[in-house]
């Protein structure tokens, strides 16, 4: 039989219409409801939910997008100060403070680093010989306080600190940042 002669034969073939395409009569009702649930289901199938695609989409936006925003501290590059004049360490009175951690007031030096005692935890006790440091560096004829802290040292403690060394009229006040002692 040559291709021409078969698909000839093939479509004279027709399923009566109570047959499926397999060829099976489906004269029972429960079978044709079981068709159209397959039917149903390839339906169905067919179609794609898209509600797990965009959340994947948007979680991944949301990590480029805070994976991509660059770390601030390496962006701002200071050029070298042109007009500015350096403190002189020899006309100034030193103050390090460093951090003590977990909110507790920062420990205070009289010095260029930690040098010697501190000064005790209290903070009217810091703020009283802080002042009674600066008017002796004062009355020695210096101009100028220097006042270092470690970059992890809160802010509030610096002005706090940097307030108290500011009371003496005539000085000037000099603020530094310890990177790591």
């Amino acid at each position: 039989m040559s291709n021409n002669m078969f698909g000839q034969a093939l479509a004279s073939f027709e399923l009566p219409e109570s047959a499926d395409r397999f060829g099976h009569e489906t004269s029972d009702p429960s079978v044709e409801s079981s068709l159209a649930g397959e039917e149903a289901f390839r339906e169905s199938a067919l179609e794609l939910d898209m509600t797990p695609m965009i959340d994947c989409v948007f979680l991944l936006l949301i990590f480029f997008v805070l994976g991509v925003i660059p770390d601030l501290e390496k962006l701002v590059e200071l050029p070298p100060a042109r007009y500015g004049v350096a403190a002189d360490p020899r006309q100034s009175v030193f103050i390090t403070v460093v951090d003590q951690g977990s909110r507790r007031p920062a420990r205070v030096y009289l010095a260029d680093g930690k040098v010697g005692l501190p000064l005790p935890d209290n903070p009217q006790m810091q703020q009283a010989a802080i002042l009674q440091a600066v008017q002796a560096g004062r009355h020695q004829g210096k101009t100028g306080i220097i006042l270092k802290a470690e970059r992890t040292v809160r802010h509030a403690e610096v002005a706090r600190i940097a307030q108290a060394a500011s009371q003496v009229p005539y000085m000037k006040l000099y603020l530094a940042v310890l990177e790591s002692d």
